[in-house]
């Protein structure tokens, strides 16, 4: 039992210094210090430059429609082309129940 867990301990470690270490304080440190990097938010302080070479892939025409509320007749239209017998969906309504309304 105790070789599986001498197997499972980590008995030494390469340290951001290049160099490796036997010593379990050190050990945890680096490993402390290692995913402490990881977690570290830095602001952006101008992200313009970052975000201009980002290639555009809708129109200013596309986003508008996208943005737009629907119209009463879409609206009407999307609702009416649900078939009747439609199988309840998460709300437990079929298509004749919104037709209905």
């Amino acid at each position: 039992m105790k070789r599986k867990i001498n197997a499972l301990c980590i008995s030494n470690f390469k340290v951001v210094a290049g160099n490796w270490t036997e010593d379990g304080n050190k050990i945890k440190q680096e490993s402390i210090q290692f995913f402490q990097n990881l977690l570290i938010h830095e602001d952006i302080q101008d992200a313009g430059d970052f975000l201009d070479s980002i290639p555009s892939l809708m129109t200013e025409d596309d986003n508008s429609r996208l943005e737009a509320v629907p119209s009463m007749e879409e609206i009407k239209e999307a609702v009416f082309s649900i078939p009747d017998k439609t199988v309840d969906g998460v709300d437990g309504s079929s298509g004749i129940f919104y037709k209905a309304c």
